[in-house]
This record gives C-alpha cells, structure tokens and sequence, in this order.
C-alpha cells in the first residue's frame, strides 16, 4: 500500500483490498455491525491513470452497492481517494459484502430460471483470474453477464 503525500489517496493491490475487507468483514460479524454507510459518490467524477502502465482506470462502485467508486487497473491495483477505504471498510463490517453475495446469487437464480429450454447453467464466477482481483473482478465479471 502507497499513500500519496499530496492528497492522501491509497494505491494498493486488488488482493490488499479483498484481504482487508474480509478482516473487517470478519469484525462486523464478531460485533453488532451498525447500519451499512451512506453512498459517497462523487459529484465531479475524473478518469485517474493508472501508476504502474499510465491507462486510464476503470470507475467502478466497490461492491457493487458500496456507493464508494474506486478507480482499478485490472493489472496493477486499486486507486481510493482519501477516507474511501474508511467508507468501504465501514461497508464490509455493517455487512455490505455478505448483501451483495446474497444479491448475486438471487440475480444468478433468476438468470437461470428465466433462460430458454436446453440451456445449461450459468458457469461459475471465477474466484481469482491471472490479473488478480478477486471480490471486484469477480463482480465486475458477474455484473456484465447479469446486466
């Protein structure tokens, strides 16, 4: 994890994010998790390139309801502004991450009872790919085959 002294964004690994989710996660459990946290969307919302190959990164709401938009380099990590990883942390212990699980099999559920006769079942998200990402790529892969 790289901390910018200029404006005190995060830059770390997609595997550092899913790490620290799943230990907050893990602690909101062991507690009584408070209510989940507002959505912190951006007003003005600015493509950032990526530090490791200089692209322009994706924007995407951590989580898929986190209402937290990280920037992400498929290949290289994760931009968050200041305060973003509060707000996502605070998302992951109030019990955001197990929603949206629960939310992705319902959507996976109704995709496979909705598809024509004959089709098979709906292949399996994969839980990790070459380029790494875990929770957010296998949500983003999720996301663009349930629409």
């Amino acid at each position: 994890m790289t901390e910018c002294s200029g404006c005190g964004g995060l830059w770390l690994t997609a595997a550092l994010l899913d790490e620290l989710c799943g230990e907050a996660e893990r602690a909101g459990i062991a507690h009584a998790a408070p209510a989940l946290p507002a959505a912190r969307l951006e007003p003005d919302p600015r493509y950032r390139p990526c530090p490791g190959c200089a692209a322009l990164m994706a924007r995407r709401n951590f989580g898929g309801s986190s209402g937290v938009v990280i920037d992400v380099c498929r290949e290289h990590g994760v931009w968050l502004d200041p305060e973003e990883l509060e707000h996502v942390l605070a998302w992951a212990r109030a019990g955001g991450l197990e929603q949206e699980r629960r939310r992705r099999v319902e959507r996976a559920r109704r995709a496979v009872a909705s598809a024509p006769e004959g089709c098979g079942p709906t292949p399996p998200v994969p839980a990790r790919s070459a380029g790494g990402g875990g929770l957010l790529e296998a949500l983003s892969w999720l996301a663009q085959r349930l629409g």
